[in-house]
Formats: structure tokens, C-alpha cells, sequence
């Protein structure tokens, strides 16, 4: 492999590239005026030789501590990826960043800006050696208008803290098959573009602009919203035969994600008062060749916050986690605060408490 690719700290047959981010300083001119991003293309390569399925769960759109943030449906989704041991991606506004300044209301925030970023990554823990990409968005990069004037990236922190690669905008995920196959995968949180379509578009083009490849799949957050569409997409190649370019069309299965966020007042007004948290999942199907046969596509969570069926089938399949003995541990870890605290409380709750540090 090229020398510029790292090890995965916890995952062998993972690998990445963000060697771009010693360059950003030097990378700026590169800056598009419209969305004040740069094209740049961070790469994850995943070995999936040998494997029947590659489990994927992309979260997006967190807001944790947020208004309407509901950290029970976003515990249990938790839960569930490090019980099935999937591959995670973080998809970008994993905080709200709520000032005096900003759309949301500061003042009903669920608890301060430096308190939802320890308490959010004590919660990443569990699925620390899970995560594969962590990438920012709109509310916590260091373009945010919430956030520019420091010029920090808020979602960097994180990623460091939960050793986990970081891509300041872009993402190709490489899934490397038998006999040299692959199957691409663009991540972008979105942008200031005014629907998914648009924002799928732009991905693919920089993708292919900066790489050659053209993707399978895009995943994105920002809009909160549930929606699954095939983009078909018009692009020129060289043709060695013909030794001329020739049109050709690709169709790409594009993903718009849920979110974290559920009914509130900031929502209401950006059309997102039906949303309900929740995340989805993207099982890639292998036959006996090496070749994706099919992405089968899912719900953790139904509206009442429980598992959905197909998601409940696949935890029980492939349970590497217990949840309940895992609360017990924190209980145990936790013994003399339980003991001096008010017996009327709701244990999880008081659970909830220490894992977030208050």
C-alpha cells in the first residue's frame, strides 16, 4: 500500500489517508468561494476480502445537548453498533454550537457547549474502536459561521480523542473486494446547497475530479432528513480502444440521514418538525466471488424508539455486546455515587449522570 497510508489503531484491515491535513495552511487558495470549503478528498480503505457482508452505520446530524437532542434513542443506537460491531461514521454537526449569535437558541440548550463535548465523547467510547471517518458540519467545521471567528473545528477534538481518523471535508471509502474489485463510497455532511440532489451532484463531481473515481453510494446528513434516491450521472472517460473520450452513465444510489434532533422550535422552522432520532444502516451483500450482490438498507430505531425488526434480527445475530452487563459495570464503577443518591430517581438516569461526567 502507499506509504502515506495509516493503520486503523483498532481495526487490522482499515486504512487511511488525511496526510493533506499538514497542508491545509498551504491548501487555502484551493478554497471554493460558495461554500468556503476546500475540495479536498480524504481516502478509508476497508479489506473486506474474504467477509459475506460489510455492516455500515453512517450517524449524522448528532446536536448533541442541542434542543430536541434525544440522547436515550442516540444510546441505544450506540448500543446497537457496538453489539453488532459495525463500521461507524461520524457524519458531521455531532454538537450544536449554539452561541448568542446563532439560529438556535442558546438559552435552551440542554447544557453548555463544553459539557455536551465531554459528555458526548464519554458516550463515542463505546464504539471508539469502531469508528472509521469523523468528519465536521455546517455547525461545528471552522467555516461555521458559528464558530469562524476562532477558526477551531470542533469535530476535531473528538476524533483525536476517540483515536479516530478526521477529514476536514470530504471522504472516499474504498471497500477493497476479490479479484481486484471495489465499491466506492463518497461522504459528505452537506452543505449550503438547498436539497440532497444538489449536495449529491457536487460530491460525486469533486470526487472524480480529484480522484478518477466514480462512486457507488453517497452518503450525507444535514438535511434530517430520511431519503433514498439513484442519482444517474453523465461523465466522459477515455477510451483506450477508441483512443477517443466517450459519454458514459453511472447510476449511484445516493442516502440522505436521519438525525438526533427531534421536534423543537429551531427545527419547526427549517421544515424538520416531523423528523424523529433516529439512524440507518447499509449492509453490503457479498456472494462467494467477492462481488456485492446487493446493499440491504435499514432502521435502528421505529418512531416509538424501539428496534425495528430487521434491526433487532441483525443484534441478535451478531451479538458481541451486552448492554445490561454493561450498565452493571458502570453501576459497580459507580457504587458510592449510587449509594448516596436519591433512591427515588430513575436509575438509568443517574446511570445517564455519570456518564456524562455532571
Amino acid at each position: 500500500m502507499d506509504k502515506k497510508l495509516t493503520q486503523h489503531k483498532h481495526l487490522k484491515n482499515v486504512y487511511f489517508d488525511n496526510s493533506f491535513l499538514n497542508e491545509e495552511i498551504e491548501q487555502t487558495k484551493q478554497r471554493n468561494s460558495q461554500t468556503e470549503q476546500l475540495n479536498v478528498v480524504g481516502n478509508v480503505y476497508i479489506n473486506a476480502k474474504g467477509q459475506k457482508h460489510l455492516l455500515i452505520l453512517p450517524i449524522a446530524d448528532i446536536h448533541y445537548g442541542g434542543q430536541g437532542f434525544n440522547r436515550e434513542k442516540f444510546m441505544k443506537v450506540l448500543y446497537w453498533a457496538k453489539a453488532t460491531n459495525c463500521y461507524t461514521a461520524l457524519m458531521g454537526d455531532s454538537l450544536d454550537m449554539s452561541t448568542s449569535e446563532s439560529a438556535t437558541n442558546v438559552q435552551t440548550y440542554q447544557t453548555n457547549n463544553e459539557k455536551s463535548q465531554k459528555a458526548l465523547q464519554s458516550d463515542l467510547e463505546l464504539i471508539k474502536d469502531q469508528i472509521i471517518s469523523v468528519i465536521p458540519g455546517n455547525h461545528t467545521s471552522k467555516e461555521s459561521n458559528r464558530i469562524k471567528k476562532v477558526g477551531v473545528c470542533m469535530e476535531r477534538p473528538i476524533a483525536e480523542h476517540l483515536d479516530a481518523p478526521y477529514f476536514p471535508y470530504y471522504v472516499l471509502i474504498d471497500v477493497l473486494l476479490e479479484n481486484d474489485q471495489h465499491y466506492y463510497i463518497g461522504l459528505t455532511h452537506g452543505d449550503i446547497a438547498k436539497d440532497y440532489q444538489t449536495t449529491a451532484e457536487k460530491l460525486i463531481k469533486i470526487i472524480k475530479q480529484e480522484t478518477g473515481i466514480v462512486v457507488n453510494s453517497v452518503f450525507m446528513g444535514h438535511y434530517h432528513n430520511t431519503a433514498s434516491y439513484d442519482h444517474v450521472y453523465e461523465y466522459t472517460e477515455f477510451d483506450d480502444d477508441l483512443k477517443t473520450y466517450v459519454k458514459k452513465f453511472k447510476t449511484i444510489s445516493v442516502e440522505s440521514l436521519p438525525a438526533f434532533q427531534e421536534t423543537n422550535e429551531y427545527a419547526a422552522t427549517k421544515g424538520f418538525d416531523k423528523s424523529y432520532a433516529n439512524a440507518r444502516a447499509f449492509d453490503l451483500i457479498l456472494d462467494e466471488n467477492g462481488k456485492i450482490t446487493n446493499v440491504y438498507t435499514f432502521n435502528i430505531l421505529n418512531q416509538r424508539g424501539d428496534y425495528t425488526q430487521t434491526a433487532l434480527k441483525y443484534k441478535n445475530a451478531l451479538e458481541v455486546f451486552d448492554e445490561e452487563e454493561y450498565k452493571k459495570k458502570l453501576i459497580k464503577k459507580y457504587y458510592k455515587k449510587l449509594m448516596n443518591a436519591n433512591t427515588s430517581r430513575r436509575l438509568n438516569t443517574i446511570v445517564d449522570e455519570m456518564v456524562k461526567g455532571e
